[in-house]
């Protein structure tokens, strides 16, 4: 499989800390929330309509590194792929299940919605922080967004990002950054030998993933975080059909991610992915539900997708070098939300 196109993806991946200023709360799965703020600080601080920042479509796509921060519409008509990532902290006890591990407070199981879906899953409590408790995130900073890089951290250094949720407020303040992949450089530090902020540098995609493996026989692949997979049929809650679509879902990121950053001239030709010489050994997963409020649309709204893991078993060469990706990129809906974070594991 040629993914030689990838090269022309330029990544910057950043490890941030963010400290707590006040007692605060976030929801568990906290994503959404943490995306919200971070989102309104880098657009009002990077906006270049100052008297009226965007809110949801660029008035100056052409000069505004704000733009990538919004929605747009790709040469095909399709939504463009988010050309940033959000990963939160994933909570231990969710990552456990996502392992195949028991399910244990602060999550309950619910039963399946309907016939040949998978069980439900729901969150019983936020997550509280104590003035000076420390945040760990990582920013993957993709295509446009890489170029920005630098002028990201410093409107995140600038003010404390702000959660004005009725009965969970929050204030959390940049304490430092570093580079992940290269040199590991710390960016910024707000530290008593505090570091003021440096350049961020961009880098190839591929240069973050392990090359093709044609010897992989046997692949495990967990969903850390939500997979929110959409078909013809609407979204996917089926395990087994999740697991049959995975390399799909990854191939669609990458052609999405290289038509972002080269227009739809360069998108690669349709290829379909099912399984042939490869095939679904072992499925399991929740239906992970929860509740986030928009405060740009001023309503509350449900998420929800696949938590678990499936085994692929067979010629799994191509599958393996496009799950590598979807480590770094994540996979399917959501993703600048923190959803579709995978790890892979090599089982043989």
């Amino acid at each position: 499989m040629d993914l030689g196109f990838l090269p022309q993806v330029p990544v910057c991946i950043v490890a941030l800390e963010f400290r707590s200023l006040i007692p605060s709360t976030l929801p568990l799965y906290s994503g959404s929330a943490l995306r919200g703020m971070l989102c309104r600080r880098i657009v009002s601080s990077l906006c270049r309509s100052r008297s009226s920042p965007c809110t949801d479509f660029c008035h100056s796509p052409g000069d505004c590194p704000a733009r990538c921060f919004l929605s747009a519409e790709t040469g095909s008509g399709e939504p463009s792929a988010p050309s940033w990532v959000l990963e939160p902290p994933v909570p231990e006890e969710l990552a456990r299940i996502a392992h195949g591990g028991e399910v244990t407070f602060p999550y309950a199981v619910l039963p399946p919605a309907s016939l040949g879906e998978a069980a439900g899953l729901r969150s019983l409590a936020p997550m509280s922080f104590e003035p000076g408790a420390v945040i760990p995130l990582r920013l993957v900073l993709l295509g446009p967004s890489a170029g920005a890089a630098t002028d990201v951290l410093g409107a995140l250094a600038q003010a404390p990002l702000a959660r004005t949720a009725a009965g969970a407020p929050g204030s959390f303040e940049l304490l430092s950054a570093h580079e992940i992949g290269g040199t590991g450089r710390i960016l910024f530090s707000r530290g008593l030998n505090g570091i003021p902020l440096q350049r961020a540098p961009a880098r190839p995609l591929l240069s973050y993933v392990k090359a093709e493996d044609s010897r992989v026989k046997a692949l495990r692949v967990c969903w850390l975080t939500p997979f929110r997979l959409h078909t013809d049929n609407g979204y996917c809650y089926d395990p087994q059909q999740a697991a049959e679509r995975f390399a799909a879902a990854c191939w669609s990121r990458c052609v999405r991610l290289c038509e972002l950053c080269c227009g739809a001239a360069a998108r690669p030709p349709f290829r379909k992915w099912e399984p042939g010489d490869w095939w679904v050994e072992e499925c399991h997963a929740y239906r992970y539900e929860w509740k986030r409020v928009s405060l740009r649309q001023s309503r509350g709204m449900s998420l929800d997708g696949l938590v678990g893991f499936c085994d692929l078993y067979g010629e799994l060469g191509d599958v393996y070098a496009l799950s590598r990706v979807a480590e770094l990129a994540h996979v399917g809906q959501k993703t600048s939300f923190g959803l579709g974070k995978v790890r892979v594991y090599v089982l043989e």
